[in-house]
Order: C-alpha cells, then sequence, then structure tokens
C-alpha cells in the first residue's frame, strides 16, 4: 500500500490579518483537520480557515508572501504533549532551518503561550499537518498548530527527520513542491481523481484543491520545480503520463537551503546565536555597537576582540582541529572537532529558549528564558588574553 503522509497545509490569506481586528479564532471559527486512523493512506489535506474580512477563495497553498515571519523574528515553540526524549528528537531536527534561514525557535514551557503548538496524536488524530507561518498565531492557544501522527519511540531517526522537516517547513511558511507555479508534473487526471476518491473518499474538486492546482505566481515566492525539495510528495510513477516519479526525501535540498536563506536572510553582520544555530570556522558575532567581535579562528581557538583588535577572551582550544561552535537545542554551547568530540562547553544544557550575545559592553554571555547563565566575565575589558 501506497505509504504517505497526511500534511495540513493553510492558504496564508485565510489566516493571516491585514486591517481586520486581532481575535483569536475559537475553535468553533475554523476548520480543523480530521481524526484519521493510522490504517487510513496518510495524505495531504489543505485546511483554509477563515477570518474576519477575508472573502477570497484560495484554491493553493503555496509559499505565500503573506505567510513569511520577519527575518530574525524570534518563533515561540511549544509542546502540548508527548514523551520528552521525542519531543527532544523533533527539536534537535527542527532546528535545522535555523541554520540556513535567519528566524529563531525558542522553546517554552506547556504552560507558556506560544506561536507554534506541537503535538503527538492529539484526540488519536493519526495524521501528520502543520498550519504555514505566521498564521498558525490565528489559532486558539488550546489548540496545536503541528502534529505528528505516527511517532513514538521506535520511529526511526530517518523517519523523524523526513516529516520534521517536512512540517517545519510549512511552520517557516513554504508549500508543497508538487504546487509549484511552474508546474512540473505531468499528471494523468482521470487516474489522479480515481486513485484519490479510491483511497480517501475525495470529490474532484477536493482533488484539484489539495494536489493538482498550482499557486498563483503573482502572491508566492518560488524557483523552479525541485525535485529534491523536502517539500515534495513521493508520487508513484502511475499517476503521471509520462512515468515520472518522486522519491521520498530526508534532507533539505540545496534548493531549499538557498531558497529559505533568501527569505529570512541573515545581516551581514550579527551578534546572537540562537538554539540550533551554529558559528563555523571565520564566522564571527559582532556586537551591535561594532566593538566587540567573537571569531572562530582557523587554529580552532575562539576568541573575543575588541576594537582594537586585541584578544580579551579565548576558548583555549587552539590546535584542537575545531570544525564548528553551535548553540545546541539542549542550551549547551559547544566546539566540536573534526571527529564530532566535544572540545569546549559552557555546560548550560537542559533550560529551554537559550541564545547566545555577543554584547556592547563585550561580555559574551548565554541567556536563558530573560536570565544570564553563563558570560565570558569581559564586560569592558581591555586586557589581551592570548590568541
Amino acid at each position: 500500500m501506497l505509504k504517505q503522509l497526511l500534511f495540513l497545509t493553510v492558504s496564508a490569506g485565510c489566516l493571516a490579518l491585514t486591517s481586520c481586528s486581532k481575535k483569536e479564532l475559537a475553535d468553533s471559527d475554523t476548520p480543523q483537520p480530521g481524526v484519521r486512523n493510522n490504517t487510513d493512506p496518510h495524505l495531504c489535506t489543505a485546511l483554509y480557515a477563515k477570518v474576519e474580512g477575508d472573502s477570497s477563495k484560495r484554491t493553493t497553498a503555496f509559499g505565500e508572501r503573506s505567510t513569511f515571519w520577519m527575518a530574525s523574528e524570534n518563533i515561540r515553540v511549544k509542546f502540548m504533549n508527548g514523551d520528552p526524549t521525542l519531543q527532544n528528537r523533533v527539536k534537535a531536527v527542527a532546528n535545522e532551518w535555523m541554520q540556513h534561514a535567519n528566524v529563531h525557535f525558542s522553546y517554552v514551557t506547556a504552560s507558556e503561550d506560544s506561536d507554534i503548538r506541537i503535538a503527538f496524536k492529539w484526540n488519536n488524530d493519526g495524521g501528520s499537518w502543520s498550519y504555514v507561518g505566521k498564521g498558525c498565531r490565528q489559532i486558539a492557544q488550546a489548540s496545536p498548530t503541528m502534529n505528528f501522527g505516527w511517532f513514538d519511540a521506535s520511529t526511526s531517526d530517518e523517519e523523524i527527520r523526513r516529516v520534521t522537516l517536512h512540517e517545519f517547513g510549512h511552520a517557516v511558511g513554504l508549500g508543497h513542491e508538487h504546487q509549484n507555479p511552474t508546474g512540473g508534473i505531468q499528471w494523468n487526471r482521470p487516474v489522479v481523481y480515481d486513485f484519490y476518491a479510491r483511497t480517501q473518499g475525495w470529490s474532484p474538486q477536493q482533488v484539484d484543491l489539495q494536489v493538482l492546482n498550482l499557486a498563483s505566481s503573482n502572491t508566492t515566492n518560488f524557483t523552479s520545480f525541485d525535485p529534491a525539495s523536502i517539500m515534495l510528495y513521493s508520487f508513484p510513477a502511475s499517476l503521471t503520463t509520462n512515468g515520472f516519479s518522486t522519491p521520498s526525501n530526508t534532507v533539505l535540498s540545496s534548493t531549499d537551503k538557498t531558497f529559505i536563506g533568501q527569505t529570512y536572510p541573515f545581516s551581514s553582520t550579527r551578534d546572537c546565536l540562537y538554539e540550533g544555530q551554529l558559528l563555523n570556522v571565520d564566522e564571527s558575532l559582532v556586537s551591535s555597537n561594532g566593538r566587540y567581535r567573537l571569531l572562530l579562528q582557523a587554529d580552532g581557538n575562539l576568541v573575543i576582540y575588541n576594537g582594537s583588535n586585541r584578544g580579551i577572551w579565548n576558548s583555549g582550544t587552539w590546535g584542537k582541529n575545531i570544525r564548528k561552535a553551535i548553540m545546541q537545542a539542549d542550551g549547551n554551547f559547544v566546539l566540536y572537532d573534526n571527529n564530532s568530540v566535544s572540545r569546549f562547553s559552557t555546560n548550560t544544557w537542559n533550560p529551554v529558549g537559550s541564545y547566545m550575545m555577543m554584547q556592547p559592553d563585550g561580555n559574551l554571555v548565554i541567556y536563558q528564558r530573560g536570565q544570564a547563565r553563563w558570560s565570558s566575565n569581559t564586560w569592558n575589558q581591555r586586557t589581551t588574553a592570548k590568541k
């Protein structure tokens, strides 16, 4: 039996509020995903939530510009249920998007309000889905904006990666690649209609909405069709006229990375490192006043330089073949060598909502939920540290 995914995508125009009121949608105001059993084929469903003042009739849900967050925006994320180990597996994969896009996932506790709310098998829903982009802010706080319907302790790392990257792609505003405005798939429409009628009970209109309709080039940002995209369904050759089929993609493609980086560009300088983000060799953080710089050098040492280009702090890791410095999802800042061995860490694991800042006073600080947890103790220093 063909095993595909149930992905819930939401038209940005239907969810994004412009001049209309900002009242939060109650559960009764917004269509909800139908509960699915694990015996059902896991197929895609698009959900269109209407808000006050919106009279549009959307037929696609692909990369609408109005779904995108602001570059560098802090997006609050929480888990509504689920085993902590499973939550951490999802979080580690989701944070890969932050390595290529200037967005920040800040994980908060279950009792706090959030933008993205993740559930596992919510109310026995066996489907996996996500609302698209900032439209999730219009969903009631009591309801999830993302659901993983078949994850459990036995789910493979590859499956966790495949589904999580896809769902968080929706969460940062991306649509399904098969609805790319450039097209690219030569559908055998009678076969497609029959297939989804038999497996999902969909009408031709529903098939058009969920599978065949392309997004409008007037309201979306898009690239040429990318068969390697994480946002693409896996389709059998029987659904196309030329025998074209698509694989089950499990990693971000080069185009995925480039496109999301263009959508959420990093500034030429940055002063913060958020969970999941890293510094590669010769990359740096620069304080907002430009006076202090944290540089991961080619010799493996991580050094803070002042405005006179004098070192005032270092990690003591020169000559240790450091490959990267990463602000991990668990709140710990770690330098890893070429063999993925930790050579330096701040020992700040566990608390959520962590980020590192190169401050304008010269102090390098890790904050967790607004509280300083670690610092280099270099505020306003002018002395030299070994480089």
